[in-house]
């Protein structure tokens, strides 16, 4: 599926350092590489990464940079938890806005 990320290889036994993302279901692989990982959130960048233009050989015309990665040892529990961050820092930011949008705004009486 979308997001998984798998040891590139050129036959048995020859995993090295290299590694892909997937961008959909790609069944024709299945049995041949070794799969350690699922993009759990950051779907905007994976389709970023989706944009980029390729060459003849499929590979990317720019570099494409991995700063930042978390490994999660129980990914649904930590995905929930980040989540439920983001959306208290959201909600927060919000009634921060209303809060000063409602100083500004002129009262009738």
């Amino acid at each position: 599926g979308r997001g998984v990320v798998s040891m590139a290889n050129s036959g048995p036994n020859t995993n090295r350092s290299q590694f892909f993302l997937t961008y959909q279901s790609c069944r024709e692989l299945d049995g041949k590489n070794t799969v350690f990982g699922q993009v759990i959130y950051g779907f905007d960048t994976l389709a970023a990464m989706e944009e980029v233009k390729v060459d003849n050989k499929n590979c990317p015309i720019e570099d494409i940079v991995i700063e930042k990665a978390l490994v999660h040892i129980d990914p649904y529990a930590e995905v929930d938890k980040q989540l439920a961050l983001e959306r208290a820092e959201e909600l927060k930011r919000r009634q921060q806005n209303l809060h000063l949008n409602y100083k500004l705004s002129p009262t009738s009486h």
